[in-house]
């Protein structure tokens, strides 16, 4: 065999190692992932209603929002007019 066959040959085996490779890691992600989702199928459903649900109701919070009010200290103002009767008007 000349260098050129040898070449060859050696390219021939690296491609059939790295198709073997990457099919076996294919197929590991396809395994752990089946079971991923198996073990986490309690979850799912209520994470992709909360997401679509949060997604849905984005602008009707934002029309809740109370301008004058800065983003970070509006839930604490909510929260102590819902608990002191004073701040009840």
């Amino acid at each position: 065999m000349n260098n050129g066959q040898e070449f060859e040959k050696i390219e021939r085996e690296r491609k059939v190692r790295r198709k073997v490779f990457y099919l076996t890691f294919a197929a590991l992600a396809l395994i752990f992932g089946g079971i991923l989702t198996w073990k986490l199928r309690s979850l799912i459903l209520p994470i992709i209603v909360g997401a679509l649900l949060a997604f849905l109701f984005r602008p009707v919070k934002e029309r809740f929002r109370i301008r004058w009010l800065p983003r970070t200290s509006g839930p604490v103002f909510v929260r102590s007019h819902r608990h002191c009767p004073v701040l009840r008007l």
